[in-house]
């Protein structure tokens, strides 16, 4: 029997990283096309890929349950399809150490994402958000793409063109006002940064009354100063340690709790995947 254990895992193990590989090939598209408008802004390639890594670190305790479930699927399917489950019930074996092996499985793998999810991810996604901060500090026009809508504090944004310092041909839409702008600027000042807009049209409703205002400058607040100048940290910033503590002290705030339990529930969902796989 420990022979059929071992020839398991190890089916198990290559289909996992197989299928794992696989779905970390997409996610690592998709998030290389997103950050891909660094490389184009001269950003040095190293904060690129650092970019790119510290984006992955909280997916990979997503990619670990799906690779698992198609891991399991496989492994099963080949089991029944090449009569080796039909060899080893003819044997006089049970196959109950098979499932319990897969299970055993399972359970390492939620024990592993547990930890992912709970520690490294929340730590890897504020770092992420702290360095794609200092590089819009650092190039204020990251923030613009050209040819694009671009969800701000104050609204939308879409520019036609985009170089080093300006922007032409803007369009800004807020609650009850249009701007259009020929030139503009983003600048920053101390921790906060301004949109300088230039000969442009303010469309305004107010009620019933309809105003048009032109202006030769208008400056908006595109992101506030940090107290401290510190980035303020969400709630899915802090480690599982840390919620916990707060829910403690904040017991009137149940998201703290609730952001707890789901990073658990997601955390063992491969326990559960090993029985939809082994019942498929």
């Amino acid at each position: 029997m420990k022979i059929l254990y071992q020839f398991l895992v190890k089916d198990i193990l290559s289909y996992f990283l197989m299928s794992s590989g696989f779905f970390l090939f997409i996610f690592i598209m998709e998030k290389g096309l997103y950050l891909s408008k660094f490389l184009f802004k001269n950003i040095p390639i190293s904060s690129f890929g650092y970019l790119l890594f510290l984006s992955l670190l909280p997916i990979i305790g997503l990619i670990i349950p799906m690779g698992f479930l198609m891991a399991v699927i496989l492994s099963w399917a080949r089991l029944v399809t090449s009569s080796e489950r039909v060899a080893i019930e003819s044997c006089g074996l049970s196959i109950r150490g098979l499932i319990l092996v897969t299970l055993s499985f399972g359970l390492c793998l939620s024990i592993y994402t547990s930890f992912i999810n709970q520690r490294i991810a929340p730590s890897s996604s504020f770092k992420f958000n702290l360095l794609y901060d200092h590089l819009m500090k650092k190039k204020p026009t990251l923030l613009i793409e050209e040819k694009a809508f671009v969800n701000l504090e104050k609204g939308d944004i879409y520019v036609e063109r985009v170089d080093e310092e300006n922007l032409y041909q803007i369009y800004l839409t807020e609650e009850n006002s249009t701007i259009f702008a020929k030139r503009g600027r983003v600048v920053k000042e101390d921790d906060s940064l301004t949109l300088n807009l230039f000969d442009g049209v303010i469309y305004q409703q107010n009620k019933d009354l309809y105003h048009i205002l032109r202006f030769s400058e208008h400056n908006l607040l595109l992101r506030k100063k940090e107290e401290g100048g510190v980035l303020e940290k969400k709630i899915y910033h802090y480690t599982g340690d840390e919620l916990w503590q707060e829910a403690k002290r904040h017991k009137e705030n149940p998201a703290l709790l609730t952001e707890f339990h789901k990073r658990e529930a997601i955390s063992y969902v491969s326990l559960f995947f090993a029985l939809v796989g082994i019942g498929i």
